[in-house]
């Protein structure tokens, strides 16, 4: 809809400059009303969102006990799955975007609301798009779903090394509420599929959900807090990466979910040496990833040496 809004905007433009131009004795209270009508248009124009960026939609279907076919879906199982998926969004989003609090409201949650617009019939569900117009691509709610899809995407191909990514990049509360909607997927004898613009990702068996619950369970979970001294040399707000030098050994990653980004960027800034804090993460059996989680002027504590970890950026 904003394509044709904008085609017949820019249309009707190019017509008012097309008559003031073949009429060039046309009198001034023409010219200026067509002036004035040729600026409101540009207006109209200028405030639609660009067609480029339009909200960021998935499609959340579910197949199991709670389906009956393409016909329909039990109401009080619809309700749950949806809302804890959304939360489960909104809570990765929050986590990949900074800092999250282990209680309490999530920060900026309105920008992570999403709407239910439409049924899907690929099994029965839900399409649902975001609630605000995208200032920057992908946006934080696109990242979320990306995000869960790698993860479902990594259990089904048994793949542990993306279950780990998964986990390390992110705050346990954003990992209890992605819990919270496979666990409720399990105890329906239910799966899912989700679906986006670039890809198609589903839970075939009622197993694959089970281990995927398995798989981000705190007890699962070993973690360790190591420090080196070093040399901040990069680090991306954005995509919150970062690039730590200890010795002769570059170390790439995530910032920690709860990581103190001012004190970080500073270090990059001076470029002088530092201790690095890191928080270390060992998933199953995947290498360990390092996150980066704060940095303290070199000559208040020791580091410990660079020990031999297989790190994996």
């Amino acid at each position: 809809m904003t394509r044709e809004a904008s085609l017949d905007l820019l249309s009707q433009i190019i017509e008012i400059d097309e008559t003031i131009k073949d009429a060039p004795d046309l009198d001034e209270i023409s010219r200026r009303s067509l002036n004035l009508r040729r600026e409101v248009l540009d207006k109209k124009l200028r405030e639609l969102p660009s067609p480029g960026r339009s909200r960021f939609r998935t499609a959340l279907t579910f197949a199991g006990r709670p389906v009956v076919g393409t016909y329909g879906i039990v109401a009080r199982f619809a309700a749950d799955a949806a809302g804890q998926f959304t939360e489960a969004v909104a809570t990765v989003a929050a986590s990949l975007a900074g800092p999250l609090l282990t209680k309490g409201q999530i920060p900026n949650r309105d920008s992570y609301e999403m709407l239910i617009v439409g049924i899907d019939r690929g099994s029965y569900g839900f399409v649902l798009e975001e609630t605000t117009d995208p200032a920057l691509l992908p946006t934080p709610v696109e990242e979320a779903v990306l995000a869960v899809q790698d993860l479902f995407t990594a259990i089904s191909e048994d793949r542990s090394e993306g279950v780990a990514d998964f986990v390390a990049s992110l705050n346990p509360r954003a990992l209890a509420a992605t819990r919270r909607f496979l666990e409720t997927l399990a105890a329906n004898d239910a799966v899912c599929a989700i679906k986006t613009d670039k890809r198609r990702v589903q839970f075939r068996t009622v197993d694959e959900v089970k281990r995927s619950i398995e798989a981000i369970r705190d007890e699962n979970v070993q973690t360790n807090g190591v420090s080196f001294a070093g040399v901040v040399e990069g680090v991306l707000p954005n995509g919150r990466r970062f690039e730590f030098r200890a010795e002769q050994t570059l170390i790439t990653g995530t910032l920690d979910p709860d990581a103190e980004f001012t004190s970080i960027r500073q270090a990059e800034i001076h470029g002088g040496s530092v201790i690095g804090h890191f928080v270390e993460k060992r998933i199953g059996n995947a290498k360990p990833r390092l996150s980066l989680k704060n940095v303290s002027e070199s000559e208040e504590q020791s580091s410990e040496p660079l020990r031999q970890i297989d790190i994996e950026p």
